[in-house]
């Protein structure tokens, strides 16, 4: 099977996801700058509002042009089924699927074999057991992006506290060793790599939390409130402040503002070109 490669699918610096169930959320991410819209049916929906997402969504599937995904409900859940003989209806609809809570490659393939070939995968880590399994997951030739579940990882790790407005330096340092297994697994193998959403919505957590997802390499961030888009974006734009200028380099070491560079300083500035 031939992989998906990376330069054939488009990067996305911010993702919006927003409820299937809510026309009116819907209609206004639609309306939004962001680069790719996620149109949610699973944790964000009620499940006696899934019947109702399925049909939001199947009537802005096939009438709007915006780059979409749709999140399905996890493997393990009595919906998922539903969504996967609701989807394969809609199959030429939608960029992409993405897979949540996926915790070994076994279980990802189990969730494949329920779509089309052609379909591409978005797949969620969200499990102490997916970061373990993370390189293998990755691997597989028909994901062509990881994402990163915060909230439902803390869970799976056991971290008592739900308020992120009470998490120490002890948890952000641990979200921070997650991301970066899931970065260094995804580029690994050539697939894009997002961040996780930010649910405290005032400014400062997004440009720290942004900021660091960018700096460790992630490609982009899934974001859950319209607010969110400009301020990420410009986060991921924006020039890294006093960095070293290299672009009159063409090889082997030079001393540039008192630090020796080489070549492999070219390929990180390259990084900022994407």
């Amino acid at each position: 099977m031939t992989p998906i490669k990376i330069a054939n699918s488009p990067r996305y610096k911010t993702k919006l996801c927003v409820p299937g169930s809510s026309q009116k959320m819907i209609a206004k991410a639609l309306s939004l700058s962001a680069d790719q819209i996620i149109l949610d049916l699973e944790d964000s929906v009620l499940d006696a509002d899934k019947s109702v997402a399925r049909e939001n969504i199947e009537a802005i599937a096939t009438s709007n042009g915006k780059p979409k995904a749709i999140r399905i409900n996890s493997l393990h859940t009595s919906h998922f089924k539903h969504d996967a003989a609701f989807l394969n209806e809609l199959a030429d609809c939608y960029e992409q699927l993405v897979l949540p809570k996926i915790d070994t490659r076994e279980m990802l393939e189990e969730c494949i074999r329920e779509f089309p070939q052609m379909t591409a995968f978005e797949v969620q880590i969200e499990t102490s057991l997916g970061l373990v399994n993370v390189a293998e997951i990755a691997s597989h030739p028909r994901v062509n992006a990881l994402s990163f579940g915060p909230l439902d990882f803390l869970a799976s790790v056991g971290v008592p506290i739900v308020s992120s407005n009470l998490w120490g330096d002890e948890i952000h340092q641990l979200l921070r060793h997650a991301l970066m297994q899931i970065i260094i697994a995804g580029h690994a193998h050539h697939k894009y790599v997002y961040d996780g959403p930010t649910v405290i919505l005032e400014d400062q957590s997004l440009i720290s939390s942004t900021t660091t997802a960018r700096n460790l390499g992630a490609d982009g961030k899934w974001l859950i409130h319209p607010d969110q888009i400009e301020l990420c974006t410009a986060i991921f734009n924006e020039e890294i402040g006093q960095d070293l200028d290299v672009s009159g380099m063409h090889g082997g070491s030079e001393r540039i503002s008192g630090q020796m560079v080489d070549i492999a300083s070219l390929r990180i500035a390259k990084n900022r070109e994407n």
